[in-house]
């Protein structure tokens, strides 16, 4: 099961704090736990392919129902969203839709952004691996270390680091 990008541990001093910027929301598409946005003037959007990440979503709060939510249903409903934008800092868990290899280590890939899911609010977001080029996206930094990874297998779990353009 997919999960968008999911923050790791930083690289540097203090490693385990996950802050998050809270940033209004300009859009009316829907944008799922774990997706990457884009920003528009002083406020986020879900991205579209191309655009630069500004970060990763994690929730938003809706101020009219006082009401905390994984996704934001894209109803133009003021939500103040919940990001992780240390993005130079830090590095991300994503499944793989393909069949990554270990001789795939350092190159770029593109994420390709799925849907997700309704019931959980969580991303579907994955990394393309059949996208490999300089200027792409991520990063591939290895497979996640987990005894449940099947990294045999499609869809295994990756670390990667989101590319700066």
């Amino acid at each position: 099961m997919n999960f968008g990008l999911k923050p790791y541990p930083k690289i540097g001093v203090n490693k385990n704090i996950n802050e998050k910027t809270e940033i209004k929301i300009c859009s009316d598409n829907v944008i799922f736990h774990g997706d990457p946005v884009s920003k528009l003037e002083n406020k986020i959007k879900r991205r579209q392919d191309k655009e630069e990440i500004y970060g990763i979503f994690q929730g938003c709060f809706y101020q009219d129902d006082l009401i905390f939510s994984n996704m934001y249903y894209g109803n133009n409903k003021e939500a103040t969203a919940f990001i992780v934008t240390d993005l130079k800092n830090r590095i991300f868990l994503v499944r793989e839709n393909g069949n990554l290899q270990k001789n795939d280590l350092w190159k770029n890939f593109n994420l390709i952004s799925l849907f997700g899911d309704v019931e959980t609010g969580i991303s579907h977001v994955s990394l393309d691996s059949l996208s490999t080029n300089n200027g792409l996206d991520v990063n591939f930094l290895g497979f996640y270390a987990n005894e449940n990874n099947d990294t045999k297998n499609q869809k295994s779990i990756c670390v990667v680091k989101i590319n700066e353009k």
